[in-house]
């Protein structure tokens, strides 16, 4: 019998595309689809932890709040799907353990901001001038025994930004998303792999 791990069932890209394109193209009032869809960090290759701990638990701050709609509709998933992701990438239980791993996610999220676009000796905001996009990730890793001992912890935190230019189509922007969620995945995966073998001491890897 496997061990049980505390993991949401995401939901199907296929799912997510549509209702991803629906919403952009409704704001956009276009009458076709974008050309380009993007696609989602992933976790892959090793390392993989094995802990000494019968759960892997998720548990999602009251803060973390889903990407404006417009931002949403340009995402192959949602920041705080791709941080959920994470245990199940690198971390295994052992079996016959007894104890706890909570993975806590403190920030995932995605913001666009436009750039203050200058005419004349006033300042105006548009659709199309320059936007300042950020993608940001913090997360907390503790590990208690059977009797609810602390044994270790570890947090990370990563974050991209990029300028998307004036001049750029719907094809560039969803690009560019695409290249901010991916860097910052992997910022965030790196730095969690440089503290997970000595902040949680029960850690061993088998991959």
């Amino acid at each position: 019998m496997r061990p049980w791990i505390g993991f949401s069932a995401a939901t199907t890209r296929s799912a997510r595309l549509a209702a991803g394109v629906a919403i952009a193209l409704a704001l956009a009032g276009c009458t076709t689809a974008p050309a380009y869809l993007p696609t989602a960090p992933r976790f892959e290759g090793t390392p993989v932890w094995q802990v000494a701990a019968d759960r892997i638990e998720i548990e999602v701050a009251p803060e973390v709040t889903p990407p404006e709609p417009a931002v949403a509709a340009r995402l192959a998933e949602p920041p705080l799907a791709t941080a959920k992701r994470w245990p199940a990438a690198r971390l295994r239980t052992s079996p016959g353990a007894r104890g706890t791993v909570v993975y806590r996610i403190e920030r995932a999220e995605a913001t666009e901001r436009y750039l203050p676009r200058k005419s004349g000796v006033t300042a105006t905001f548009a659709n199309n001038a320059e936007a300042e996009l950020t993608v940001a990730f913090t997360v907390a890793i503790s590990e208690t025994d059977a009797l609810g001992t602390r044994r270790g912890t570890a947090r990370a935190e990563a974050s991209v930004t990029g300028t998307l230019r004036e001049k750029a189509d719907e094809d560039d922007h969803r690009k560019l998303w695409e290249r901010l969620m991916r860097d910052a995945a992997e910022r965030l995966d790196k730095e969690l792999q440089a503290q997970v073998p000595n902040a949680l001491r029960s850690a061993g890897q088998i991959e």
